[in-house]
């Protein structure tokens, strides 16, 4: 797995019985999958002068340990699956100071065509780059 997030959780994250706040799993989980996306080749660059995204169509969070104000997170993810214009992958948000998992998420991402707004091939030389982080991430 790849460290695709580092962070911490501040207190206006928390909601009212004080730890972090479901959507606030879900952006620091967003910033990790814009990570992941960049280091397989669907980087900013490439999606702009492409007229193309990477958009979730499907999400499963899992938590499992509270996070509190202060505590330091560090998220790991890794690329599952791919198909023609589909990518799966999952990431692992950890408390850094416990060492404990405190959520996965799974999600399903479509690489877009931002003017047919339809899914779009990922191109080969990008797909060979994710086909190689599978093999590297399930050794």
């Amino acid at each position: 797995m790849e460290e695709t997030y580092r962070g911490s959780v501040f207190s206006w994250e928390c909601d009212e019985v004080g730890h972090m706040n479901v959507r606030y799993y879900v952006a620091k989980f967003d910033e990790a999958s814009w990570q992941l996306m960049a280091k397989v080749g669907l980087t900013p660059s490439y999606l702009r002068s492409n007229n193309k995204s990477v958009v979730s169509v499907e999400q499963h969070i899992k938590y499992i340990n509270e996070l509190l104000p202060g505590d330091l997170v560090v998220v790991q993810s890794k690329v599952l699956e791919i198909k023609k214009s589909f990518i799966k992958f999952y990431h692992c948000m950890i408390n850094s100071q416990t060492g404990q998992i405190a959520a996965e998420m799974t999600v399903v991402g479509v690489h877009l065509d931002l003017i047919t707004r339809k899914p779009s091939t990922i191109p080969q030389s990008i797909a060979n780059t994710i086909i190689s982080k599978i093999v590297e991430h399930s050794n």
